[in-house]
């Protein structure tokens, strides 16, 4: 089969390859006619079959639409015999507060808003800096080759074409939304399909989540509100052929709605709420939201306890963990969960891997690489990675910073590629293999 790409004349692709042998550049495989396509493809080339939002795109956004914290790229050799093997230390201008991969281009950014992208493929030389128009205070998000950031002035889209282009780089926003003076963006970017979703921050008593139409044209437009009240928690989504829905919590005087916004329909989405039945306390909404097909895992206040809820009935489905701080899901019965005590893996086997002289950064999730290991970032610069099947045993060091006490504040990994952040704004690259 020849190669998608148009500038790339390799015909010799098969089914089994993710990458292209001669040009480099991800390949998606129709699951109808089984033809190769760009990975970022909306429909196939071949049968012209719609093709959904590819698991290997979920480093687009922080976390994944579904907010796991999973990779599902499978290594192909086992803990025992993988190593960190550092390539390249980059250093922004402050905190590196989110780390984006899309194809195989990296997105770097700081808090102070500098955004750098590299290319994986090429020598992870940097191909592009520039800054937003302010501080970042939400994780940005890229969809269908369109990034999108949310300051504290705006809400921008970049092109990423543009700002890639050999003969007329443009890296000036292609549509740019004021935001009022008492309005902060916070928690994530969500693009879907002709709609962005975000949270907004008025004051410590009341924020909202909010909606942009028609973000794929040159004018969207204007801001409306979804939901609002004293508390509102991130979003999460369940993207595929079957099912295209966002979910979010509000609360209300210790009511706990669960809110379904159906996408199915081109049409504005239809969104069904449901109170959840039997809520032990309010919801810790500083911690973020997560979903697997039909299951919705959110914290209570009460004993900072993580529940799987079904968001068919609203029903508590499933007690994960208590004092929970942070957590990353293997799927919808397997949790590895920063608690008070350190990393607690829920799962077939439930160990408690004891890290309380370590001091496990609380402020971001482990990350997990598909049934090989899973990382955990800490507040002394450390990333330590642990053996998925194993947890308990002796974990590897990978060190960040280059002095003592400078907390981990991003942490993903693409492929065999290990990229770590921290609060002084130095971000590693290592290849774990």
């Amino acid at each position: 089969m020849n190669c998608p790409y148009d500038n790339c004349q390799n015909n010799d692709i098969n089914s089994r390859q993710q990458y292209c042998q001669s040009c480099y550049q991800p390949i998606f495989f129709c699951k109808q006619c089984n033809q190769p396509n760009r990975n970022y493809a909306v429909y196939c080339t071949n049968c012209g079959k719609n093709i959904p939002p590819n698991k290997y795109d979920c480093l687009s956004f922080k976390g994944g639409l579904q907010r796991t914290n999973l990779n599902h790229f499978k290594i192909a050799k086992n803990f025992d015999e993988c190593s960190v093997t550092p390539q390249k230390t980059i250093q922004l201008d402050s905190a590196c507060i989110s780390i984006l991969v899309y194809n195989y281009y990296l997105f770097l950014f700081s808090f102070k808003g500098e955004i750098r992208i590299i290319n994986l493929l090429n020598n992870m030389q940097q191909v592009q800096r520039f800054n937003a128009d302010d501080k970042i205070y939400a994780d940005p998000a890229i969809s269908e080759g369109t990034l999108y950031v949310g300051t504290r002035r705006s809400i921008s889209a970049y092109s990423i074409p543009a700002i890639l282009s050999e003969e007329n780089i443009s890296t000036e926003p292609r549509w740019t939304i004021p935001l009022q003076n008492n309005e902060v963006p916070m928690k994530a970017m969500v693009p879907i399909g002709e709609r962005l979703y975000f949270n907004i921050k008025i004051n410590s008593q009341y924020q909202k989540i909010c909606a942009i139409n028609n973000i794929k044209t040159g004018n969207p437009d204007p801001i409306i509100q979804i939901n609002a009240g004293p508390g509102v928690s991130s979003i999460a989504g369940n993207w595929s052929e079957k099912s295209k829905k966002i979910f979010f919590f509000s609360e209300t005087k210790n009511n706990i709605t669960l809110h379904t916004a159906d996408h199915r329909e081109n049409k504005s989405p239809k969104i069904v709420s449901k109170t959840i039945h039997n809520a032990p306390s309010g919801c810790d909404f500083r911690i973020p939201i997560a979903s697997i097909g039909r299951k919705v895992f959110v914290t209570f206040k009460h004993k900072e306890t993580l529940y799987r809820i079904d968001s068919d009935t609203g029903d508590l489905d499933q007690k994960i963990c208590e004092n929970v701080k942070e957590y990353a899901l293997a799927n919808a019965n397997s949790a590895f969960v920063v608690n008070s005590k350190g990393l607690y893996f829920h799962g077939t086997s439930r160990q408690q891997i004891d890290l309380s002289k370590q001091r496990l950064s609380v402020k971001i999730a482990p990350y997990i690489l598909n049934n090989c290991a899973v990382l955990a970032g800490l507040q002394n610069g450390t990333v330590q990675i642990y053996n998925y099947f194993n947890p308990t045993s002796y974990p590897k060091n990978w060190d960040i910073s280059d002095r003592d006490n400078v907390a981990i504040t991003s942490l993903v990994a693409y492929q065999n590629i290990l990229i770590a952040g921290n609060q002084e704004g130095t971000v590693k690259l290592a290849y774990w293999d």
